[in-house]
């Protein structure tokens, strides 16, 4: 539930990096200068273009672009100081609050606050795309119990980095989306809890130059299915998309039989948001 998935045909360039655990520790130089790190640099380029011949799956050049970003790392301060929380404003921090006590399920994430201001942290120093897990909504039990504790956290901060980013001046370039897998069944089971229900969701979508502050779509009188302008779920991702700067309309892709494909089936963003 807190993977963030793999980056499938598009290669490992596209791999997602997780910037916690114990990886942090290699995120800065350690007992070398930086004219040494240089010099390794410089040896493992030329060992790469050696096996780069060899090369034919393609994988080695994906591995370039892991290469070029860990040493980018290495060199510059900015990714490890905006994953240190020590440096904002203690009455921000508090306004996005903590999300404690934390609440673990099975393999869920915890209901960390904070990562979603290192999230604005992130985004700040250029990160393109910064994806989280919050909790866990699994709720086959006691689902009543979990909403009330998981739902007034994520308001919290949800809502304060949408103010945030406002007040920052970088709305209109951040596009925010919360969503979940599928929805929960409208009708309570005996453990008090939803099941699953992929017949019909939610998103909620802020900021990235859209037309927001308007609900898109309706259920039948019980939450059961999509009645009144039914959203497809390619319709959300192509509106993201297209906020990336990233027209599904037209941008193609190579399988890995080499034959291109459009991102999307249905490659229309959300007409009303636009």
């Amino acid at each position: 539930w807190s993977e963030p998935g793999g980056a499938g045909f598009l290669g490992a360039a596209f791999q997602a990096f997780k910037p916690d655990g114990e990886g942090t520790s290699d995120m800065k130089l350690n007992g070398i200068s930086l004219d040494r790190l240089q010099d390794r640099k410089a040896v493992l380029t030329g060992l790469d273009r050696l096996k780069r011949d060899c090369d034919s799956t393609g994988m080695l050049k994906g591995m370039d672009a892991f290469s070029q970003a860990a040493f980018g790392v290495l060199t510059s301060s900015k990714l490890v100081d905006a994953l240190d929380l020590s440096k904002e404003d203690p009455k921000l921090r508090e306004k996005y609050g903590d999300g404690k006590p934390y609440k673990y399920q099975y393999d869920g994430a915890p209901t960390c606050n904070e990562h979603i201001l290192i999230a604005r942290r992130l985004v700040e120093v250029g990160v393109r795309s910064v994806t989280l897990s919050f909790g866990r909504w699994d709720s086959h039990g006691a689902n009543f119990d979990l909403v009330r504790d998981h739902g007034a956290k994520l308001d919290q901060c949800v809502s304060a980095l949408v103010q945030d980013l406002d007040e920052r001046g970088m709305l209109n370039d951040v596009t925010v989306a919360v969503w979940g897998e599928f929805g929960r069944t409208p009708r309570i089971n005996p453990q008090a809890g939803r099941d699953h229900w992929p017949q019909v969701s939610c998103a909620l979508l802020a900021g990235g130059g859209m037309k927001t502050g308007q609900v898109i779509g309706s259920t039948n009188r019980l939450g059961e299915y999509a009645k009144d302008r039914p959203v497809h779920v390619q319709e959300v991702v192509g509106t993201i998309y297209r906020n990336l700067g990233i027209d599904p309309m037209t941008v193609t892709l190579k399988d890995p039989t080499g034959r291109p494909q459009y991102l999307l089936d249905m490659r229309e963003p959300i007409p009303e948001l636009a």
